[in-house]
């Protein structure tokens, strides 16, 4: 009896256990990340994007108003740090870790590159493929390559709309997550900033960046919380609940921002770059390794005049007549001009003594560059003067410690989920398995103790009565001198017998 309860419990289990994954694998999400090399600032609508490029991305700014716009987001490290969850001088970067995470959690894993093509009507069809993968999760990596070399912006957002279309039309849209982000040029491995960029903005790849998907609490704005690109991966472990299934360790540098991105709340305070240290607000810059000028006035293009006149109305116009207007969550005039202003980038230059410093600024690991970004967002002053020597010199110390060291141990993470939002395997984890292991032991043991306390107790009570009902559901007499009993009824000879002889 008791081997078929226990039979019986460790089926019950294995049940539960398969309807706890279906109903997590029912929620969780699919991802696309787009990602281009060389997208200038101002490239785009949504930061106030220069004349020449103006109404040519209407679906990716429309689905960018729709999502988050991340407005201080760091590349350096680029697709590297993208798919490892590294700095790029991190030793124990595994570059496949980001497709690693995803296969193991069972989704369908495409990277498609422009660069693999031969024309672009192929690769928009794998893409179209892959998003209908016979109704599998899926996880797909587009990178459209260089801009303007391999493929041209407006044919870049006719792609976007595309892909947002198809996922409406699979019916997957709501339960998708959606990156698109500007990266460094790919080929460039050097610690030096973009040859073609003069600006310390694109150079030093504080780069555009967006997340879309129907799970963020608090969309349609625009963020100010300092992100790197090594963020994005724990992030969407946790924002897909996926599990580690391995005794292996892993080892980032990238920090969880699925919370602080659904709260509004700062969860990174410094950045490490191969040329740069950003800690609460405060830029220390090396500048390059050419020695190059910082030629920091020219960020002065990024931000328009009054006297631009720029016609508002007609980008609202072209921003509601995007292909994928439809498939998005309604979206208000306000809404946008709203967001065009917080995610343009002010430089404050009737803030700034421009007189007090050289037109072009020479940052150097000798003579380094120290910026308030918070007051100087385009970095056009370097903060020289004797009062900030305290804290260009312990910025100073702590890079020189990176650049020599690299991280120390506190401050690398010892897998991809925070502690906020533990979604490792607990079976198969070696810090929690085997408590969660002696914890199911515990319960099991508890309920069948339960069980045969309460069987004992019965069977005790049974044999102070009389008479009781055994399994066959016939009745037993304790005493036999009164089991003159035939199918439950007494006789009369039998009572009268009885009777005789107790006289």
């Amino acid at each position: 009896m008791m081997l078929k309860l226990l039979a019986l419990l460790l089926q019950l289990a294995v049940i539960h256990s398969a309807i706890t994954r279906s109903i997590n694998e029912a929620s969780r999400s699919n991802v696309i990340i787009m990602h281009v090399n060389n997208l200038e600032w101002s490239d785009l609508g949504i930061h106030h994007n220069k004349r020449e490029n103006e109404n040519l991305t209407p679906n990716i700014d429309r689905l960018a108003y729709g999502g988050i716009i991340l407005n201080h987001f760091y590349a350096n490290g680029g697709i590297k740090s993208l798919n490892s969850g590294c700095y790029q001088r991190s030793s124990y970067g595994n570059p496949n870790l980001m497709r690693t995470y995803f296969e193991r959690n069972g989704y369908h894993v495409n990277s498609l590159s422009i660069k693999n093509y031969t024309n672009s009507e192929d690769f928009i069809r794998n893409i179209m493929t892959a998003i209908s993968h016979d109704n599998q999760l899926f996880y797909i990596s587009i990178d459209f390559g260089s801009l303007n070399n391999d493929m041209k912006l407006p044919v870049i957002d006719k792609v976007v709309g595309k892909i947002v279309e198809k996922t409406h039309n699979e019916r997957v849209l709501d339960n998708t997550i959606i990156i698109f982000l500007s990266l460094p040029n790919a080929d460039d491995d050097t610690i030096d900033n973009d040859p073609d960029s003069s600006s310390p903005i694109e150079s030093h790849y504080r780069r555009t960046a967006f997340i879309y998907s129907h799970s963020l609490l608090l969309p349609q704005r625009v963020s100010n919380q300092l992100i790197h690109i090594s963020d994005i991966l724990p992030t969407l472990v946790n924002a897909t609940d996926l599990k580690w299934r391995t005794r292996d360790r892993i080892y980032i540098d990238g920090i969880n921002q699925w919370t602080a991105l659904n709260k509004n709340i700062d969860a990174r305070y410094s950045i490490f770059g191969d040329n740069f240290y950003i800690e609460n607000n405060w830029k220390l810059s090396y500048g390059t390794s050419k020695n190059i000028l910082y030629n920091s006035l020219d960020n002065k293009g990024l931000e328009l005049s009054e006297s631009d006149n720029y016609d508002f109305k007609n980008y609202m116009k072209f921003v509601n007549n995007a292909d994928i207007n439809s498939y998005l969550d309604e979206l208000t005039e306000d809404k946008v001009f709203l967001m065009r202003n917080r995610a343009k980038v002010h430089c404050n230059l009737n803030d700034i003594d421009t007189s007090s410093f050289a037109i072009n600024i020479k940052c150097s690991r000798a003579t380094p560059c120290l910026f308030d970004l918070q007051s100087d967002p385009c970095e056009l002053d370097d903060k020289h003067e004797h009062e900030f020597d305290a804290r260009r010199t312990r910025m100073r110390t702590v890079f020189e410690d990176y650049l020599e060291n690299g991280l120390t141990d506190d401050e690398v993470h010892h897998g991809a989920h925070d502690e906020h939002s533990m979604t490792i395997d607990p079976i198969l984890t070696p810090s929690g398995g085997f408590s969660a292991f002696l914890t199911l032991m515990i319960t099991l043991f508890v309920f069948i103790f339960m069980l045969i306390f309460v069987a004992c107790i019965k069977e005790r009570c049974n044999s102070r009565r009389s008479v009781y009902v055994d399994k066959s559901k016939k009745i037993i007499y304790k005493d036999e001198s009164d089991a003159t009993v035939s199918n439950g009824v007494s006789t009369i000879s039998a009572q009268i017998e009885k009777q005789q002889t107790r006289l």
